[in-house]
């Protein structure tokens, strides 16, 4: 992140729109943005009317300017506050239409602020994937795939026909892939793990018993090792304190393994690698599923002759340890997951007895609790694919008969209505892996190349209204509710009718932040850090506490968190937590008892 206060200029009639943006430090510093419209056709706007340019970061709503620009016109920002990491981009125009004619385009795109002095940012036409002109950047059979801090989409190894090991490194805006040659050592059914900015961790492959951290700005091996033997057809998966865990998996022989092992990076950059206990199911191609409070969920996969695993279970990294929580669903070959906030997994579609399922599902409480979702999708989808959205919601991908169809999943479902309202998602192919990049955008990947979808501009920055009542349908779209039939509208509150139902303020994320709650029963306000149980404010109708420190209710709880200080308040009464330091940003949530409800929510930035 780097302070500025911006200047930004906007080419006149140029299908490349440019902006400049100074920093406000001492010695300011230019960022040169490249906004580049997708080239792909229904993608690119044969006209862009406006420009909308919004400035995102830890501050509040009202010190953080929104400024329109006309693309005929030079435009002048002025007044970017220090703390913008992050500058959206929205943008109006039309778009030739199929057949003849003209219709509305609507787009944008988020510049992640960094150390470059330029950078390039797809303006992408939302609800519309839309493919990159370089082929080469396909995804060929067992390859792997790294998601990096930055943006950029690493595509590493697979069946390539050669017999070296080849990185296809795709930066999203730019009209060709970097290519990678990393000399004879090719991985086949390996995993590439991302180990924050240009670090990534390739591990395993067929007959493949080593593994090497490559610096991919460097393009060189910067480290390397041995695996507890060849594996293949595993998951990695990196945790919150920085160690990466790989589990399942084809050995040699071809057998289904049930070990796992742990790698660890020193911060003098050594690296060692630990032996763990067994899994109770031995899985291959299972996938590791990261939940908000840093724990991990082992789901789907299959045993080595190919029939499909039912059977869940849940890793401690403090401890260690897997813990098997049972079959909660039935056994379904090709079935889709994706790990949402709130400790939350969904699985969609898939096969069953021969026919491709509908049907969706979550597992709630992180992996103890399972909700039926019904057969929610619109259309039966083979080869599905799944990714779940910073809102709370999932992107699910398919194919009927052949042609790709896309489709969005509330596991809470109240907001289908919503969803129904918008314009459909359009897609050109058929991905065989999805996956969300840094900046929001929803990379789609096949045999042909990379697309790009973007849905719209959410992200950990977003605004909340500025008081939600969650009675209210139409405010109750704020909130991420953890499933179905777990709350109901009672008045002018809305009520768990369960023990432990949950929802989320989806999306955004605060270093600094006040809370407002109204509410009756027993229920927790959470504070939720990345990668860490979260902050449990216990209330009652009587008081509020998080652990020692307390205060009596007399009226709405107000909770300020500023650093490693937390302060309740309620009536005249307050009283200063003391939090636990480098927590980072935190999101909201409530988890109530049966019975317990909530009236009034109101979260902002401080």
């Amino acid at each position: 992140m780097r302070p500025l206060h911006a200047l930004a200029l906007v080419s006149v009639l140029a299908p490349v729109l440019s902006a400049v943006l100074a920093g406000c430090a001492r010695e300011p510093t230019e960022v040169h943005l490249t906004l580049v419209p997708a080239e792909a056709i229904g993608c690119r706007p044969t006209r862009v009317d406006g420009v909308l340019l919004r400035a995102l970061g830890d501050t509040p709503a009202e010190a953080r300017p929104t400024v329109r620009l006309d693309p005929r016109r030079v435009g002048r920002i002025d007044s970017f506050p220090a703390a913008t990491e992050e500058v959206s981009v929205r943008a109006e125009g039309v778009v030739a239409r199929v057949g003849g004619g003209e219709e509305p385009w609507l787009g944008g795109g988020v510049a992640l602020l960094d150390a470059s002095d330029a950078l390039v940012v797809p303006l992408l036409r939302f609800r519309r994937g839309c493919a990159l002109a370089d082929t080469g950047a396909g995804l060929p059979p067992a390859a792997s795939v790294a998601p990096l801090d930055d943006g950029r989409l690493l595509i590493a190894g697979g069946e390539r026909g050669i017999d070296h090991l080849r990185l296809v490194l795709v930066r999203p805006g730019e009209p060709l892939a970097r290519t990678i040659d990393l000399g004879a050592r090719p991985r086949v059914g390996g995993t590439a793990t991302p180990l924050g900015g240009a670090r990534v961790l390739l591990a395993g492959g067929r007959g493949r018993e080593s593994f090497e951290i490559v610096d991919v700005d460097a393009g060189a091996v910067i480290a390397e090792g041995l695996l507890r033997g060849p594996r293949s057809e595993h998951d990695a998966l990196r945790l919150p304190d920085g160690r990466v865990l790989l589990a399942g998996g084809r050995s040699e022989s071809g057998a289904a393994r049930r070990d796992a092992e742990l790698i660890e990076l020193s911060p003098t950059g050594g690296v060692a690698r630990r032996t763990l206990g067994e899994l109770g199911v031995a899985r291959v191609a299972p996938q590791l599923l990261a939940l908000d409070d840093g724990t991990v969920l082992v789901v789907g996969g299959t045993d080595a002759e190919g029939a499909p695993i039912a059977e869940v279970e849940r890793f401690e990294p403090a401890a260690e340890t897997f813990e098997a929580l049972g079959a909660p669903w039935p056994a379904r070959a090709q079935a889709a997951y994706a790990a949402l906030a709130g400790g939350r997994v969904v699985r969609v579609g898939g096969l069953e007895g021969g026919v491709w399922s509908r049907a969706a599902a979550v597992l709630l409480d992180r992996g103890a609790t399972h909700a039926s979702l019904g057969a929610v999708l619109g259309r039966a989808l083979e080869r599905p694919r799944a990714v779940g959205l910073v809102d709370g919601r999932v992107l699910v991908t398919g194919a009927l008969g052949g042609a790709p169809v896309a489709e969005v999943v509330d596991p809470g479902q109240t907001r289908g209505a919503l969803e129904a309202a918008r314009e459909p998602i359009v897609l050109g192919r058929v991905p065989s892996h999805t996956v969300r990049l840094a900046d929001g955008v929803v990379a789609l990947l096949d045999e042909n190349g990379v697309s790009l979808l973007r849905l719209d501009l959410s992200g950990e920055f977003d605004d909340p209204a500025a008081s939600i009542n969650p009675a209210q349908v139409d405010e109750r779209d704020e909130l991420s509710l953890d499933g179905p039939d777990r709350w109901r509208a009672a008045g002018n509150l809305l009520v768990s009718e369960v023990d432990g139902a949950r929802f989320d303020l989806p999306a955004a994320r605060f270093a600094a932040v006040r809370v407002e709650l109204t509410s009756a029963g027993a229920l927790e306000l959470l504070l939720t850090p990345a990668g860490a149980p979260p902050l449990a404010i216990a209330l009652d109708d009587a008081r509020a506490r998080l652990g020692d420190c307390g205060v009596t209710l007399d009226g709405p709880l107000v909770v300020e968190r500023d650093g490693a200080t937390l302060r309740l308040a309620s009536g005249g009464a307050s009283q200063e937590c003391s939090l636990a330091p480098g927590l980072g940003r935190l999101g909201v949530a409530v988890r109530a008892r049966r019975g317990a409800g909530v009236q009034r929510l109101s979260v902002s930035r401080r």
